[in-house]
């Protein structure tokens, strides 16, 4: 008999999914975004004599918090070794 938590034949259970490429490479993908968003506005843009966009703070905090958080684990991940760093548990 089946348990209930048993992935039926031909489904996909969502762990087996994180190898999926965008699950690896949303956060450096946002972070590369963060990192143009930033010199364009505020460097490249006043030095075309044009005006920078004025952008929320909510903006940055959402950002700069995806990108922290994900620091914040991957440094506590290299720093100790039995850190479990497998998304799938």
């Amino acid at each position: 008999m089946e348990a209930e938590t048993d992935v039926p034949k031909g489904a996909s259970a969502p762990e087996t999914d994180a190898d999926h490429w965008p699950s690896i490479i949303w956060r450096p993908f946002i972070g590369f975004c963060f990192g143009v968003t930033f010199l364009g506005n505020y460097f490249v843009l006043p030095l075309m004599k044009l005006t920078p966009a004025t952008i929320p703070a909510e903006a940055w905090f959402a950002i700069g918090g995806i990108l922290g958080v994900a620091s914040f684990f991957r440094g506590k991940a290299q720093a100790d070794p039995n850190v479990n760093t497998d998304p799938r548990g």
